[in-house]
C-alpha cells in the first residue's frame, strides 16, 4: 500500500534543512536526534512543529502570506 507522504526514514542525508518562506527562519537538524525524539514522523507534520512560525498559524486576511506554501 502506498505512502501518502515522505517521512524521516524516507531522508536519505544525516541531516533535514528548513526554510521558512512566510518568515525567513531557517534550521538545521540531525535525521538521527528527530527519529528518536518524534518516531519516524510524516514530514509534513514535522515541519509545522519544527517551524513554529507565528505566521503560518494566522488566519488574518490581512496578512499578505497567508495561503502560500
Amino acid at each position: 500500500m502506498p505512502r501518502n507522504a515522505l517521512t524521516l526514514a524516507d531522508v536519505c542525508s544525516p541531516t533535514l534543512s528548513i526554510v521558512c518562506e512566510r518568515c525567513g527562519r531557517r534550521g538545521r537538524y540531525s535525521v538521527e536526534k528527530l527519529i528518536a525524539e518524534h518516531g519516524d514522523a510524516k514530514l509534513t507534520e514535522l515541519l509545522s512543529v519544527l517551524a513554529d512560525c507565528s505566521k503560518t498559524r494566522s488566519i488574518s486576511v490581512y496578512d499578505p502570506m497567508q495561503g502560500r506554501i
